[in-house]
């Protein structure tokens, strides 16, 4: 299933399962798992974190202090964290491509920037 977009988003039905996370600029951290949906726009989110990163990660000598060479090898477990809570989730909000429905929890820090 691709991602929900401002250019595919007609509705929240169905979105229930799914997973909105929070792209900022190159990291990418979870935000919750949908687990209903109410009228046309409104979401209940179960909020997840994630834990520490259970990768070695590699650095060697370059850039500004070193250059990660494995940094898309990151692994993470995720966990349910704190009460659900409603949100409205509307096309403009999609737009702003900071939160992205997809069909997974994400987690990646861009150890390079």
């Amino acid at each position: 299933m691709e991602t929900v977009t401002k250019h595919n988003y007609e509705s929240v039905q169905g979105l229930e399962g799914r997973y909105v996370n929070q792209h900022l600029w190159s990291d990418v951290n979870p935000v919750g798992k949908i687990i209903s949906t109410r009228g046309k726009n409104f979401v209940t989110i179960q909020p997840m974190s994630a834990g520490e990163n259970k990768t070695k990660m590699e650095f060697v000598v370059g850039g500004f202090s070193g250059h990660c060479i494995n940094q898309y090898a990151q692994k993470y477990d995720f966990f349910e964290d704190g009460e659900p809570y409603e949100v409205r989730i509307s096309k403009t909000q999609l737009a702003n491509r900071f939160w992205k429905i997809e069909d997974s929890p994400c987690k990646y820090y861009d150890y390079n920037f």
